[in-house]
């Protein structure tokens, strides 16, 4: 029997991105909450940025809503920067933002876990060298990704297609999409084995 640890990045929206109309981003979160439980799926990590904290009141809630239906939270920066972009005294200071704003809600999980933006653990041993210092010091696992799903690029496509119109277009990448999540998570389990 394969397992697979199921996280989530960017809770309940990426900063940098609009959501779908007519969508707020608790009615976000309250469909992904339904959909894992509806599928059995349960103590999920939803890696957070604390922007949303500062500009919408609702953000807090979402968080509460999260934790309540039984999953976590970790740290996934402030606002999204990327170690590769900013110097790593920016990267930690965005960091410990987010490690004050999340912490009523990442004290409840059962470990302490922070993903890098995108995966990016930083262009220079000197960025990695620093940034894992203070991970360390901050009591910090750092939460590696092992299977993309490139999700914001499929959701691009289907806005776009719900925008102009085709339905039965976004209907089949929705099927698509599954289809090719299925074959990624089957693919990358094979290369985990060799």
């Amino acid at each position: 029997m394969t397992q697979v640890a199921l996280t989530t990045d960017d809770l309940p929206v990426w900063p940098h991105e609009e959501w779908p109309d007519d969508t707020t981003p608790s009615e976000i979160a309250a469909s992904i909450i339904d959909t894992l439980a509806k599928h059995g799926i349960a103590g999920v990590y939803a890696y957070a940025n604390s922007w949303l904290l500062d500009v919408d009141p609702k953000g807090a809630e979402i968080l509460d809503t999260w934790v309540t239906a039984g999953h976590h939270i970790g740290n996934h920066t402030h606002s999204h920067v990327m170690l590769n972009d900013v110097s790593a005294e920016h990267y930690i200071h965005d960091v410990a933002v987010a490690d004050e704003l999340l912490a009523p809600w990442m004290s409840q999980a059962p470990s302490k876990t922070f993903r890098y933006t995108l995966n990016l653990w930083g262009d220079t041993e000197g960025k990695r060298a620093k940034v894992k210092a203070y991970l360390d010091r901050a009591g910090y696992t750092p939460a590696d990704v092992t299977t993309w799903l490139f999700e914001w690029e499929w959701d691009r496509v289907w806005r776009h297609f719900l925008r102009e119109g085709k339905t039965e277009d976004a209907r089949q990448l929705e099927k698509d999409y599954v289809d090719f999540s299925v074959a990624q998570l089957i693919f990358d389990q094979e290369c985990c084995r060799s």
